[in-house]
């Protein structure tokens, strides 16, 4: 979890560590942030907690300011570490903590971390990156006037599918993908 740039804490899941998630997640008063939250969401739900909005999702966001192109098909545009590098400037790979370089640049930033701790600090970066990213996303989103479509139809309707699925009524991925393409 990161509230502020440069602060994560990470949980080991336990039943009280739920108590408090179910809190946040399920507090209509707070954004609940996410990269592929659709994930995160099936993950919850399977855990007895059943997310509300508000929730922004920053691979939906993404894809709304970067739509899909013809080299995206040969490559993860999406993937959280590509999008940081998009939008976040000095912000280094940090997707493989058992990598020397990686290691390495865990030491630069963050040297009273023991390697031991690696694959936690891993997941604390991954949610200060998220954070990160959405602040250079909501004001790309406000720039190009895509702020209120994203908050009231893209999340929104992402959130919708997910519950759909979750209750065993499958999306039709080739009628998504065909108008996908046709609105293109």
């Amino acid at each position: 979890i990161s509230c502020a740039p440069g602060d994560a804490i990470v949980f080991e899941w336990t039943e009280a560590f739920g108590d408090v998630m179910n809190e946040l997640l399920t507090d209509p008063t707070r954004l609940k942030l996410g990269h592929n939250f659709a994930y995160d969401q099936h993950a919850f739900i399977a855990n007895g907690i059943d997310p509300v909005m508000p929730i922004a999702d920053t691979i939906i966001a993404e894809a709304a300011l970067c739509p899909p192109f013809k080299e995206a098909a040969n490559m993860a545009w999406l993937s959280l570490a590509v999008c940081v590098a998009r939008r976040v400037r000095g912000w280094a790979y940090h997707k493989e903590p058992g990598n020397p370089r990686t290691r390495a640049l865990y030491r630069a930033w963050l040297p009273n971390v023991p390697v031991i701790l690696h694959p936690l600090l891993y997941c604390a970066l991954d949610a200060i990156a998220t954070l990160l990213l959405w602040y250079k996303q909501r004001e790309a989103l406000e720039r190009t006037g895509m702020l209120k479509f994203f908050q009231t139809v893209l999340c929104p309707a992402a959130f919708t599918l997910c519950r759909m699925e979750m209750r065993g009524i499958p999306c039709d991925d080739g009628k998504r993908l065909r108008v996908i393409a046709e609105s293109a």
